[in-house]
């Protein structure tokens, strides 16, 4: 039995496509995913499966969303053991380093040739410095009275969409694994 986090993109955030996490836990397991729970209530999801077909599953999963919330919902996707290499990676973790909020985004591929890092955004208030396969390692700097969120500028580096979580929610997500 393997072990998988699943990281959904744009679910419970700004208003709009809205799920209860009942409902989420419910949809996974109606494709006959295992020990299925969630964390927060943005679209995180832990669960287990003996299949090979794992990402047959996720495709499942997200065609019903879509179809049921009316937007393209996509799944990031990794293993216990990629979750838990991320954790023991903590890039966020030296002293001295933390000028922002710490964030992680995750692509699918994480393939497109790069600047040298680090690289700010237009605004200043988003600093790339860690890419690690498909997983983007950045801070939200102060920017007037809130932090800067990378997705944006993440995708827009990598040509490709992702999803962002805090660096503390990515540590709780791999404490859910036992």
């Amino acid at each position: 039995m393997k072990r998988y986090a699943a990281f959904l993109r744009g679910i419970n955030v700004g208003g709009h496509a809205t799920v209860k996490m009942e409902d989420l836990r419910r949809t996974f397991a109606q494709v006959g995913l295992k020990k299925v729970t969630t964390y927060q209530a943005s679209g995180n999801v832990v669960f287990e499966s003996d299949r090979t077909d794992v990402r047959t599953r996720i495709r499942e999963v997200t065609e019903h969303l879509s179809g049921r919330l009316h937007i393209e919902v996509e799944v990031f996707l990794r293993s216990e053991e990629e979750l838990r290499q991320l954790v023991r990676l903590n890039p966020f973790r030296f002293p001295g380093t933390a000028p922002g909020v710490a964030y992680v985004t995750f692509v699918r591929a994480g393939r497109a040739p790069l600047p040298p890092l680090p690289v700010r955004s237009p605004k200043s208030d988003i600093e790339v410095f860690l890419v690690r396969g498909p997983n983007i390692f950045s801070w939200g700097l102060p920017s007037g009275e809130r932090s800067g969120y990378p997705t944006q500028f993440v995708e827009k580096m990598f040509g490709e969409p992702g999803t962002t979580r805090k660096w503390a929610t990515v540590e709780g997500m791999a404490s859910r694994f036992p």
